[in-house]
């Protein structure tokens, strides 16, 4: 991230959503989670909330928590997300 053009913010979202897979990959959970709260944070802020990459970061959020929290939260984000 620290090479990557600071304005450039699609990529950096990409990049955020490909470090969470990564993340879940290697089991390392806690910061998989962290880090897909954070690229939809930095996507709604920086890209808009209709913005297809903030969309993206959003199916990045669901899919971990659908798939590693799996409790009545992650249906609670669905619906209010």
């Amino acid at each position: 991230l620290k090479l990557v053009y600071k304005y450039n913010h699609s990529l950096i979202v990409d990049l955020l959503c490909s470090l969470t897979q990564g993340l879940t990959a290697k089991w390392v959970m806690n910061n998989a989670q962290a880090t897909a709260v954070m690229a939809v944070q930095y996507a709604g802020k920086y890209c808009g909330r209709n913005s297809p990459k903030y969309i993206h970061a959003l199916q990045q959020l669901l899919q971990y928590s659908n798939e590693f929290i799996q409790d009545q939260s992650s249906v609670e984000l669905a619906q209010v997300l």
